[in-house]
């Protein structure tokens, strides 16, 4: 993918090239076809970083297994965000499930080739027994911040392509509200409520990391999205409504797609 420096240089050696072009000394058919030529390179470098976000787009569909790394870290991450802010807000209950993704069997295709990279299963494996002993979050603090400043070592190891993580985040984010919400704007799934919210906080990490020109906007309006979850991954009444948060989403794709 090509920079928007390298992108207005291309342009300008290109504009200087034709400046000069229609002054050879070349046979009509003979510019028409190096001009169809330079005109198709601009046509695929276009077309190429849109298609970066068309594959994002469709990465959520594909089985866990089959994900690209720096996605499936960044799901895994998403539960993770919420399971600690649950604890720390004491419920518990509803984190433990969410804390479970690095270390259960049932959760191991999220984890394909991070442990090598430097997953500390340990770790989270201490939080959850934190959990099952009603172990207060004030007396693991230090626990928990090794557990999230091990996701970001991965996320920096694993590196991958910043707006591609945040649109299969939010592609993701906006099916898993349209499960939890009702048309009726009540929760019906606080589960996927809540993943939507860790999932958002996850592909707000990586705005910063964006080389686009409007980041200040996308990092804006990320932070609104996440302000629709008026009471954190808490249950809430009278939640925004699904078609708010795809228009917020649209909003954010549009940005990241315009680079």
């Amino acid at each position: 993918m090509t920079t928007n420096e390298e992108q207005k240089t291309m342009t300008t050696s290109t504009l200087l090239f034709f400046s000069s072009f229609s002054n050879m000394k070349l046979s009509k058919c003979s510019k028409q076809l190096i001009f169809l030529i330079i005109a198709s390179f601009f046509s695929l470098n276009e077309a190429s970083a849109r298609s970066e976000i068309i594959l994002a787009k469709h990465d959520k569909m594909l089985p866990m297994g089959a994900l690209r790394i720096e996605n499936r870290l960044a799901f895994m991450t998403g539960h993770v965000e919420v399971g600690l802010e649950l604890y720390r807000l004491g419920e518990l209950q509803m984190a433990a499930k969410h804390l479970l993704h690095p270390i259960s069997e049932t959760h191991k295709e999220e984890r394909v080739g991070l442990e090598k990279l430097g997953l500390k299963k340990h770790v989270f494996e201490q939080v959850s027994e934190s959990l099952r002993q009603n172990v207060a979050a004030t007396e693991i603090s230090k626990l928990l911040d090794e557990a999230a400043s091990n996701l970001n070592d991965l996320a920096a190891k694993v590196d991958g392509e910043s707006d591609r993580i945040i649109v299969f985040l939010l592609e993701t984010v906006l099916d898993e509200y349209s499960i939890a919400v009702s048309e009726e704007r009540k929760i019906l799934e606080l589960g996927e409520y809540q993943d939507a919210w860790g999932f958002i906080k996850v592909a707000r990490s990586h705005a910063s990391k964006v080389t686009i020109e409007d980041k200040d906007s996308l990092k804006s309006q990320l932070k609104d999205l996440h302000l629709l979850w008026k009471n954190g991954p808490l249950h809430s009444e009278n939640v925004a409504s699904v078609k708010i948060v795809k228009s917020k989403i649209d909003s954010i794709l549009k940005i990241i797609d315009s680079r």
